[in-house]
């Protein structure tokens, strides 16, 4: 995959998730019928307030929930406008691959075993296939300690100090004072 059609893709994927757990959901059909305090939304979910302000937090990361005066609102407009023209958008992008991303799948399929990196490509052109492949499991924003990187490595392959030094190299993340994010 070219790396336009991962960050597409991590894009579209980034919008949808805050709405892919089920909590988050009860909260938005719940604030869509009327806005609530996080103690009330606490009290009809049976939830404590901490998880109702964490899963509120990531909802208003979204931009599908306001908060004003620690009443908590959707946005109707905002939760209507992730779900139009899914199914168009999801097909476009697929139509979008190039000839290169078959070369890209070829190298993917290659180095890739269960999903797990058999061995980092020698080549610059192959390597930086692999490394935008794993460096689309890492979100645009969030920044990780080195513990918390190598450890979301670790299950792809074992040689993480690389792999980190790979990221920082080809200017898919960035390093500094031991943290690492994705440019």
């Amino acid at each position: 995959m070219s790396v336009i059609m991962i960050e597409t893709i991590g894009t579209l994927a980034g919008q949808l998730k805050p709405l892919g757990e089920p909590t988050r959901l009860r909260l938005m059909g719940l604030l869509l019928r009327e806005p609530q305090t996080g103690e009330e939304l606490a009290a009809v979910l049976g939830l404590s307030e901490p998880t109702i302000t964490h899963h509120i937090g990531k909802l208003r990361e979204a931009g599908l929930v306001e908060t004003l005066n620690r009443v908590h609102q959707a946005r109707p407009e905002a939760v209507d406008a992730l779900g139009t023209g899914l199914g168009e958008r999801l097909k476009a992008l697929m139509e979008a691959e190039e000839p290169a991303d078959k070369f890209a799948k070829k190298v993917l399929d290659a180095f890739f075993e269960n999903g797990r990196l058999t061995t980092i490509p020698a080549r610059q052109k192959k390597q930086r296939i692999v490394l935008e492949r794993l460096v689309a499991e890492f979100e645009p924003g969030v920044r990780y300690t080195e513990v918390e990187l190598s450890a979301k490595l670790r299950p792809f392959h074992d040689d993480v100090a690389t792999l980190r030094r790979l990221f920082v190299a080809e200017r898919l993340m960035a390093r500094e004072s031991g943290v690492y994010w994705r440019l």
